[in-house]
């Protein structure tokens, strides 16, 4: 079909013209349309994490580590030749080195050949059927058996506190978003680039199962892993001594009354049950390597002295008073409301910190101040922002209907490092958890006269880096 032509110096001219390029191009889009339907949808390629193609002097028992930005991944398969060509023809008999794997990384257990190149590449395979793999990359191993190092996450998110009725008189009442918090904290954790060995304990916890998953993450740990701890629930504090609060925490006996609930006479009971600053530096000593330690619970301010030492002159190298309170004063520019030296801080003879007492800590309130989950964020605040700073999107609301991981690392100042250091954490934090807080209270209309949330931090080392990215 066509129009009849008219004179292209008329405006009859000009709408025929305009009018011919709409109907020739209606089939074109139509085409379009409909075969956009049946495009088949592109996968996303797994990418190699480490060890990178061409590395030298791999040790033999290498943890090949790799990644992939997509959902609905049902499994990974490893291929491991010397052959390279192997490989590249795609022989489909080709038996893999592992299979039906769910993390995205695999340790080899049993040491390859020394000065000899390894060609390596992974099968993502898809819930639809579907799969993807990734580039081919090779490394040459050296003589070298030493492990690489492990990386493990203990999340707590502890909901139940014997208030099944929600009594707002009881001295610690039932949580609802704090499972929330470690299962997010899971969700993230398996999309970073280190191979991550998670636990989460969740609903009713009590001081022993939160000691058996730090026990079991030691098992087989070195002073060259490391180790991060996050709990999310109650807190409180007796003559400025942090505690957590675990599920059996002592209940009124009676009628609820806070002056009889926190009387001298009880509260050696409440020490006795939950997990004071000490305790859980002694829990947490028994993992041998570097530890990060994230609280999300009200008055958690004196757990960052997990990282501090006691004033003293002796020669064995202990920590000065004068020496911490330099770095405090550099690196918290003033934002910790409280600092408490606890114990000593022995140094090696080197003048370094044993790992085993690397500590680096952040609480997401102070010793005076208290933390806080809200429905709009489905999660704590302080959990939230410190989630943000390692790749989630940080959007909540009708921006966020769903869990998302949108790979911003907001808190890498120096994007070009593709590094995120706990200075950069807790920086972030510093800003990001009073300005949330502040927000959500806006919009509830609730601020008034409601101290702003703040959080503590301490680290033996701020410029310890907490996660690598690629993109």
């Amino acid at each position: 079909m066509d129009f009849p032509v008219l004179a292209a110096s008329t405006l009859y001219g000009i709408l025929y013209k305009m009018l011919r390029r709409l109907w020739l191009s209606v089939p074109v889009l139509i085409l379009l349309l409909f075969s956009s339907c049946y495009l088949p949808e592109i996968k996303e390629i797994p990418y190699i994490v480490s060890p990178l193609d061409s590395s030298s002097d791999v040790t033999r028992t290498v943890t090949l580590n790799w990644n992939t930005q997509a959902d609905g991944v049902d499994s990974y398969s490893v291929y491991l030749e010397e052959q390279e060509s192997l490989l590249i023809q795609g022989d489909n008999s080709l038996v893999p080195f592992d299979e039906n794997l769910t993390e995205h990384f695999i340790t080899v257990n049993e040491p390859l050949k020394a000065q000899t190149e390894y060609h390596w590449r992974v099968v993502c395979h898809y819930n639809d059927g579907s799969s993807a793999i990734s580039a081919l990359a090779s490394f040459h191993t050296g003589s070298s058996i030493e492990k690489e190092p492990s990386f493990f996450l203990v999340s707590v998110g502890i909901t139940e506190y014997h208030d099944p009725d929600f009594d707002w008189s009881a001295p610690f009442r039932d949580l609802h978003l704090t499972d929330d918090d470690t299962e997010d904290f899971a969700r993230v954790f398996k999309k970073l680039n280190e191979p991550w060995q998670i636990t989460t304990l969740k609903g009713y916890v009590s001081e022993s199962e939160i000691i058996d998953a730090v026990d079991a993450a030691a098992a087989s740990a070195g002073e060259g892993d490391r180790l991060v701890f996050h709990y999310s629930g109650h807190g409180h504090q007796i003559d400025d001594v942090s505690m957590l609060i675990m599920s059996d925490t002592p209940q009124p006996d009676g009628p609820y009354s806070s002056d009889s609930y926190f009387s001298p006479e009880s509260e050696q009971s409440l020490l006795d049950v939950n997990i004071t600053d000490d305790d859980l530096k002694n829990i947490l000593n028994r993992f041998p390597g570097e530890k990060f330690v994230f609280i999300d619970a009200c008055y958690a301010g004196s757990f960052i002295t997990l990282s501090g030492g006691e004033p003293s002159a002796n020669e064995d190298g202990s920590l000065q008073l004068a020496a911490a309170e330099a770095q405090l004063q550099e690196f918290s520019d003033n934002w910790i409301d409280s600092f408490k030296l606890s114990a000593s801080l022995s140094l090696s003879a080197d003048g370094s910190i044993p790992a085993n007492q690397r500590y680096h800590v952040i609480t997401g309130s102070t010793l005076q101040l208290e933390s806080f989950e809200q429905a709009a964020i489905q999660n704590g605040v302080f959990s939230f922002c410190l989630l943000d700073t390692l790749g989630d999107s940080g959007k909540y609301g009708s921006d966020r209907p769903q869990p998302e991981f949108n790979y911003t690392f907001d808190a890498d100042i120096y994007l070009l490092d593709k590094e995120v250091t706990f200075r950069e954490v807790s920086n972030w934090c510093k800003l990001a958890v009073p300005r949330l807080f502040l927000e959500l209270r806006l919009n509830e209309m609730a601020f008034i006269g409601q101290p702003v949330q703040k959080i503590s931090s301490w680290s033996v080392d701020p410029n310890v880096v907490l996660t690598r990215y690629f993109m």
